[in-house]
């Protein structure tokens, strides 16, 4: 029943963006419900602006989730190859090759073309009153936008090709391959991260916040290849709630340092450790990274909970506490306990 498969559809749509996209099983399982309302119901669908609709979401979403795939491998395979010992010259071409590699294949090639066709039959079947009040391009200009680190590691690939050391290329690839390594027993967390972070702390179930009132948000969804996309992406919280952040299993007897990538927004921020100690009091938000020294005596039981409040009560559009990455590092060990 022709009503029935779009019903589905509709509902496999809603399911193909929860979770990780890279490993979402149902984004195929909603593809071919989409290919069988197309052989089934071909002319009803001629004629359906919201029946083309569905079927150009599940086809894009089925593209983007194999160029996201291809992506990470690509990302994967050059780190791998920039964390061996071999002459830095070596590693950069072998890691530029990764990274150039062409991830749309005949089959996706005609998925785009798809995508595009239904784009183009939309805009001829939609209803004047609709037409003049969306956006005819449906976002086919961001079909093929970036959604991985390729294009920033390429660009720092070929640039580092650039030095004339060795010695500068090695120093170069270190700093490049080690930012999000936190050292011996320290953490790191990119806290808008695809899947979540298991250092943020959300206070309720998703399901009982869908408006995120009270679980902190995300922000970040078109990105440029300066920085790393962890930098890009941050989260928020709106209003009187906050962002908290917890780490487990630290060492008792060491000294911790926090490095926080503050990702902007309005009025000012304050952050605490433990609810105990204020490790910024109250500072307009900022688009930086900063570094804080954790008291001993709040990391000693083993456990820091952070947490990021905006003063309470202030107005305009709620949002603070920009936050894309921590860095917890042990900054001295052996640290004698009081």
């Amino acid at each position: 029943d022709l009503e029935e498969s779009a019903a589905g559809l509709i509902f496999g749509l809603e399911q193909n963006w929860i979770g990780d996209p890279a490993s979402n099983s149902q984004i195929n399982k909603t593809f071919a419900l989409a290919q069988k309302l197309e052989k089934d119901g071909k002319d009803v669908l001629a004629k359906s602006w919201r029946l083309q609709a569905l079927v150009k979401r599940a086809y894009n979403d089925v593209y983007q989730q194999r160029r996201y795939v291809c992506g990470l491998e690509s990302v994967a395979g050059a780190m791998s190859v920039l964390r061996r010992t071999w002459s830095p010259d070596h590693r950069l071409d072998d890691a530029e090759a990764s990274l150039e590699r062409d991830c749309v294949d005949k089959t996706m090639s005609s998925y785009k073309s798809r995508v595009l066709q239904l784009a183009s039959d939309i805009n001829k079947t939609v209803g004047a009153e609709v037409l003049q009040t969306q956006d005819k391009m449906l976002n086919i200009q961001l079909i093929d936008e970036s959604v991985t680190d390729v294009p920033f590691l390429l660009d720092q690939v070929k640039s580092i090709k650039k030095l004339k050391s060795n010695d500068d290329k090695e120093k170069a690839i270190a700093k490049l391959t080690g930012w999000t390594d936190p050292g011996k027993d320290g953490y790191y967390a990119a806290l808008a991260s695809v899947p979540q972070s298991p250092h943020l702390v959300l206070p309720v179930p998703l399901e009982s916040d869908p408006a995120r009132y009270i679980n902190p948000s995300v922000s970040g969804d078109r990105y440029h290849s300066s920085h790393w996309i962890s930098s890009q992406r941050s989260v928020f919280e709106l209003y009187d709630s906050s962002v908290v952040v917890r780490f487990e299993g630290l060492k008792s007897s060491a000294q911790y340092k926090l490095r926080v990538g503050w990702a902007g927004g309005d009025g000012e921020v304050q952050l605490s450790a433990n609810k105990h100690s204020i490790l910024q009091k109250y500072t307009a938000a900022t688009s930086s990274t900063k570094d804080y020294s954790v008291p001993q005596s709040e990391t000693k039981g083993g456990s820091l909970e952070l947490e990021c409040q905006q003063k309470p009560g202030v107005g305009g559009s709620g949002r603070s506490c920009y936050i894309s990455e921590m860095w917890l590092t042990v900054e001295s060990d052996d640290v004698v306990i009081v």
